[in-house]
């Protein structure tokens, strides 16, 4: 469901106690991980964006589920098979219980986004866009930059 609420702890302060136990665990985990980003309410959920805007990771509870939001698919399917058993899409991590969430791999999913940060990687999710809203020159030319790593780009042949 998405949030009118403008910040994050109003946002928190909104849920039921147990959702709200779990996903300020993973605010405080995401702020721990990736100081550098701003946090934000956008689309309705906490979201963390870098300095150009551009959201990195976001969480949010629904009505069945909480989720987690790793705004690259690429970093997400390479950390798949450590989330074996969770209900994944290709961008977000639904559980029921924060137990249910291996704390190991988030750090690491974490991780890898800043890594991504600091090499100057777009999100793949981004492209991906760009590129369904017919604007393939303009994503052809992110996915081809030099900064960008190969593993988000799939070797920069598309």
């Amino acid at each position: 469901m998405q949030s009118k609420l403008t910040s994050v702890p109003e946002f928190l302060k909104s849920l039921p106690e147990d959702r709200r136990k779990a996903l300020t665990r993973l605010r405080t985990q995401v702020r721990a991980e990736l100081p550098a980003l701003k946090e934000s309410m956008r689309y309705g959920m906490p979201g963390y964006e870098d300095s150009t805007g551009t959201m990195r990771v976001a969480f949010n509870s629904q009505r069945q589920y909480m989720a987690l939001y790793i705004c690259n698919a690429e970093i997400l399917k390479a950390r798949q098979q450590e989330l074996d058993g969770l209900d994944c899409g290709k961008s977000c991590i639904r559980f029921q219980r924060l137990e249910q969430l291996p704390a190991k791999t988030v750090s690491a999913l974490l991780r890898d986004i800043a890594r991504l940060i600091r090499k100057g990687g777009a999100p793949a999710l981004m492209l991906l866009a760009l590129l369904a809203l017919g604007r393939g020159a303009i994503a052809g030319e992110i996915a081809r930059s030099p900064a960008r790593p190969a593993a988000v780009t799939g070797g920069g042949s598309h």
